[in-house]
């Protein structure tokens, strides 16, 4: 019985997992930067210490794990990003609204808004991954 054309294959499938997880953490870290650069235009300003506060904090990477978080307000201005990011804010007794493009929920829309792109991307990539290593079938 001849089985080298599953040894072949077997060979093939170990060198694309040993690379799948790098591409496709770049993939998510690639969009998740969209995601943030997005952010930045959403976010109202007034001092700017908000949008000067925003960042990436990445709270896992590994081999089997990538998580990332984007945040907004440290210390004191942390209750200013969540007042300013879920609604409208009241000054003087009087609405204020944002400026477009600036708005509430600047994170959240901005999320919504790549979601989809994030999953064609993660998708295209184990395409690519599939392709290039012929693990079509």
């Amino acid at each position: 019985m001849d089985i080298s054309g599953h040894q072949r294959f077997a060979h093939r499938f170990a060198r694309a997992y040993a690379n799948a997880g790098k591409k496709l953490r770049a993939s998510l870290k690639y969009r998740v930067n969209k995601i943030f650069e997005q952010t930045q235009i959403f976010v109202p300003v007034d001092t700017g210490e908000l949008k000067s506060s925003g960042k990436i904090i990445t709270t896992q990477e590994n081999d089997k794990t990538s998580s990332y978080i984007i945040r907004y307000g440290e210390g004191a201005s942390k209750e200013y990003a969540f007042w300013v990011e879920v609604r409208e804010y009241t000054k003087n007794n009087v609405k204020v609204k944002h400026d477009p493009p600036t708005q509430a929920w600047y994170v959240r829309d901005a999320h919504n808004m790549h979601i989809e792109k994030l999953k064609e991307d993660m998708a295209e990539r184990v395409k690519q991954l599939r392709k290039e290593y012929k693990l079509n079938g």
